[in-house]
């Protein structure tokens, strides 16, 4: 579904372009809120994907609304807002379905929101075989460096097309995956036990967006009523943003305030450049001191011979010694090789040479510097 998401969708389409057969994109005239729209979509800026994109447009909005009357409770008003709004998403979505008219019965029928991209690379479509497939995915909110931790999303959820009943069907399978002998899987449309997770499942890149527009957004959305009930404006979203809290708060519970600003998101870039560092200069300290073990064990190995060839000690204690000299090394070939896996990890997080660098500074007279041990 498409509503403003220029950068997202174009980061969708070259992610999953190597990937996917057809993408079927659903843009509505009419927001969630009900307000007529223009459309914003345009082909043309994705011409390297244009063969593959079935680019449906919705006219009008469903037929089965309630309509709000002025004498309504306040309460009743809310309820039939809060239902059209659900009513106007889930026709969209439902829309996806007419841009799969030459679909197979074996195709693999993926449904998201714009922002939820999966993760394809490892995806195994053979043994999807009549699996519904949920995909466990990262959240990350207002940047692509800001992380709701802990916050698993299984936006994109996929099955194969003869299985298809609706896209809302499938966005509304639960989240879990229930023992064959419940009863209530056999008669219920959203309990399933033919469920297969996928970990590292991909993004879900949620209101990549400037305050103003997320302020549009947030008025016009599935979640509107909420939002119109407590608004609040530019400035205390662009607060949010700064302080890096989310406006949604996901684990409210359904009686309570949703629109808080009470989860933290997470810089994980500047965590993991701080994680790859820390590693770094722990896996350098194991490298030294395993160059010590092994000069040490050496020296072991050398007066254990001596002793033994003067008639003082035996060959087990050479053996004792020989094995503490072999463990010593293997020491610092994992030592090494951690270390070479932090190094590749921080020069691709920091896009330095730290490596080049090191070698450059080798006229430091510092002993206990890495880069002053031979290679």
């Amino acid at each position: 579904m498409f509503y403003d998401e220029d950068l997202v969708i174009d980061l969708r389409l070259n992610i999953l372009n190597e990937y996917v057969h057809k993408f079927v994109i659903v843009e509505s005239k009419f927001t969630h809120s009900g307000k007529k729209r223009e459309l914003l979509f345009d082909i043309n800026k994705y011409s390297k994907f244009k063969n593959k994109i079935n680019y449906i447009v919705l006219e009008n909005e469903p037929i089965d609304l309630e309509r709000v009357h002025d004498n309504d409770t306040d309460d009743k008003k809310n309820s039939k807002y809060i239902m059209n709004a659900l009513k106007r998403e889930n026709f969209q979505r439902n829309g996806i379905k007419k841009g799969l008219t030459n679909a197979k019965p074996d195709d693999l029928i993926l449904v998201s929101d714009v922002d939820e991209i999966p993760n394809l690379l490892n995806l195994d479509i053979n043994e999807i075989n009549d699996n519904i497939i949920l995909f466990k995915q990262n959240f990350y909110y207002y940047k692509f460096n800001l992380k709701l931790e802990d916050m698993p999303w299984l936006g994109t959820k996929g099955c194969k097309y003869k299985n298809l009943k609706s896209p809302q069907w499938l966005r509304n399978i639960k989240d879990k995956k229930y023992p064959f002998w419940r009863l209530d899987v056999l008669f219920s449309d959203k309990k399933y036990s033919n469920i297969k997770f996928i970990d590292n499942g991909g993004w879900h890149f949620s209101n990549m967006k400037t305050p103003e527009e997320i302020e549009k957004k947030m008025r016009t959305y599935l979640h509107h009523r909420e939002y119109d009930i407590k608004p609040l404006g530019t400035k205390k979203i662009e607060e949010m943003i700064k302080s890096k809290k989310s406006i949604y708060n996901l684990r409210a519970d359904m009686k309570n305030e949703k629109i808080d600003g009470t989860q933290n998101l997470e810089n994980v870039l500047t965590t993991n450049i701080s994680k790859a560092y820390l590693n770094l200069k722990l896996n350098e300290e194991k490298i030294i001191s395993s160059f010590k073990e092994i000069e040490s064990s050496k020296e072991s190995v050398r007066l254990s011979r001596l002793r033994y060839d003067v008639g003082i000690s035996t060959l087990k204690d050479v053996l004792i010694r020989q094995s503490e000299l072999s463990n010593a090394k293997s020491k610092n070939i994992n030592a090494f090789y951690n270390y070479n896996l932090n190094l590749d990890e921080l020069e691709r997080l920091t896009f330095l040479e730290i490596s080049k660098n090191c070698l450059d500074n080798n006229n430091n007279k510092d002993k206990e510097s890495i880069c002053n041990i031979p290679r």
